[in-house]
């Protein structure tokens, strides 16, 4: 194995090692002199160790899936050579340049491919059944990925879904309250304690003291993520009501459908966001 490889500054994910500060990487460069490549002890002695640090971790992982109080303590004091002999595997296997690009799962599958000898095992098989096993795992595989992909997919939506419903539940009541502080707006007559912009604070103070003036002004309204442009035709203050023609973004005006709506619900959307003046 040439040392060179050994010497790389950068691991298998193409990222740059702090090679002054890595106790493994300065323990693998002691061995190298020169054009000397690697003894084949120290690679064993390197995955001997790391097989060791995973057996004991799969052990505690399948016996105690609950870790113990002495455990976690146990492991919380312990030194962190584990991480240092995973990182050194990782790196060692882009020299073996069986995976140039390895991920941390790929490396994992190989060390239990190792652990349960299913290499072992497969090499036994005639080379019609080799090729027969191999194309049946690379099928599984893929149908695994497959149903892991639909799931997730699936999994994404439902909670679009739920997000969607919650944002319109926190809507609903910013709205009831923005209602009522509209209503206290309304009995007093002035909009100066409403938490608005000026623009919109100055469009309902208008509402306040000359309602009929804002007929036939125009506004977009988003309602469940569409956008529709909407007029107001008629107002009636004392019961609160506004008759508004509304109409899709590449439709006419000429074919507006009148809505009734309440005033207050007008300008809390316009508080909330989801009603612009134009």
């Amino acid at each position: 194995m040439p040392s060179s490889l050994v010497m790389a500054s950068t691991n298998v994910f193409g990222e740059r090692l702090a090679c002054n500060e890595d106790s493994v990487l300065t323990a693998l460069h002691s061995f190298i002199t020169g054009e000397v490549d690697i003894q084949l002890e120290a690679l064993s002695g390197i995955l001997s160790a790391t097989l060791l640090v995973l057996q004991r971790q799969m052990k505690i992982f399948l016996e105690e899936p609950q870790p113990s109080t002495q455990v976690m303590q146990k492991s919380s004091s312990a030194p962190t050579h584990n991480m240092a002999s995973e990182r050194g595997l990782g790196c060692l296997d882009k020299m073996m340049r069986r995976a140039p690009v390895a991920t941390g799962g790929f490396l994992t599958g190989k060390v239990k491919s190792k652990l349960n000898k299913c290499t072992a095992w497969l090499e036994n098989k005639p080379d019609n059944i080799q090729e027969k096993l191999i194309h049946f795992a690379i099928v599984q595989a893929k149908q695994d990925r497959v149903r892991r992909c639909v799931l997730d997919r699936e999994v994404y939506k439902e909670i679009s879904v739920r997000r969607k419903e919650v944002s319109a539940e926190r809507q609903k009541k910013s709205k009831a309250s923005l209602m009522r502080n509209l209503k206290k707006a309304l009995i007093t007559g002035s909009s100066a304690e409403l938490k608005c912009g000026e623009p919109i604070r100055n469009m309902f103070q208008q509402y306040l003291t000359d309602s009929q003036s804002l007929i036939g002004t125009l506004f977009l309204h988003t309602v469940d993520g569409s956008e529709y442009y909407g007029r107001i035709n008629i107002i009636e203050k004392e019961e609160e009501k506004m008759w508004v023609g509304y109409w899709g973004l590449e439709d006419s005006e000429a074919g507006a459908v009148d809505y009734f709506m309440t005033s207050l619900s007008i300008f809390a959307d316009s508080i909330l966001g989801q009603v612009v003046f134009l």
